[in-house]
């Protein structure tokens, strides 16, 4: 990539967006190696890896600070840096948007779990009840009210597990 930076070979594609009291600009940088530097026999787990991805990313905020990251990729997608920067702005918007659901109604970010074992156990929890109130067909509420309403009525709750279907 430096290489590149410097007039090497490489495609760029660069994006500004504004919005929510900030400014921010990405630069996708696609390059494709003849060689990739771990190859193992047949590629191994890494087979079908055909770009190297970095993005620079600054962002403003409206009278006040700015900061400035570097993110690297490797893709088996062709060398298409707006497309590829769109998948990757995709996977983390869904992330991002996951994250923040899970946070309000299921209080992700309050935890005081400190065992690393015991966090993820109870992430992997937290998002199969997330997927089952979500997949209530009936559901008329928020899936922080349907999460408690799951906790107050026996009936609920055993209609979210069992998606709906009678178990009698």
């Amino acid at each position: 990539f430096a290489k590149h930076r410097h007039g090497g070979s490489g495609t760029t594609h660069g994006r500004v967006e504004e919005g929510h009291g900030r400014k921010e600009t990405r630069i996708v940088t696609v390059l494709e190696p003849d060689d990739w530097p771990w190859k193992t026999k047949n590629n191994g787990e890494w087979a079908g890896l055909r770009t190297a991805v970095r993005i620079d990313r600054t962002r403003e905020v409206v009278g006040g600070e700015t900061s400035a990251e570097i993110h690297y990729f490797v893709s088996s997608l062709p060398p298409d840096p707006e497309r590829i920067g769109k998948a990757i702005r995709a996977h983390w918007d869904i992330e991002n948007g996951l994250h923040w659901l899970l946070d309000v109604a299921f209080d992700d970010d309050d935890r005081k779990v400190r065992n690393a074992r015991s966090a993820e156990n109870l992430a992997v929890i937290a998002r199969m009840a997330f997927t089952l109130v979500k997949r209530d067909p009936t559901r008329k509420r928020g899936v922080a009210a349907s999460r408690k309403k799951a906790g107050w009525d026996t009936d609920y709750l055993a209609h979210v597990l069992t998606s709906g279907k009678s178990i009698t």
